[in-house]
């Protein structure tokens, strides 16, 4: 926040022609602008002797996954009779179960049927 701060206040300075800021500061005024970067990676060549340790392998799923083809379990389509859990969180902070209330047996009969 307090860069932001120093940046306006050089640019409204700066707008308004006051030499309070030094020139060196003006340039914080301005937006930066450069070139994309880019990168490559040069491997050198090994004897035969050396060609496993130290060398770069692919992951086996990388094509894959750079692809686009490469398959999760949120792509697959659920099967019949699955299974799915909910977390039901803690009302108190390290508390002992006494017994499980009645709510929570009223509420699988009402509303859900097929629950286990």
């Amino acid at each position: 926040m307090q860069s932001f701060l120093l940046k306006f206040y050089i640019y409204v300075c700066s707008e308004l022609q006051q030499s309070s800021i030094d020139s060196k500061e003006l340039s914080a005024a301005h937006a930066y602008h450069r070139p994309v970067s880019h990168g490559q990676q040069i491997i050198p060549e090994r004897p035969s002797s050396q060609k496993v340790v130290g060398t770069s392998l692919p992951h086996r799923s990388a094509y894959l996954q750079t692809t686009g083809e490469a398959k999760y379990t949120d792509d697959m389509p659920s099967l019949p009779n699955t299974l799915y859990a909910a977390l039901v969180l803690a009302t108190q902070p390290n508390a002992r179960i006494k017994s499980i209330g009645k709510r929570i047996f009223a509420l699988k009969k009402k509303s859900l049927s097929n629950c286990i």
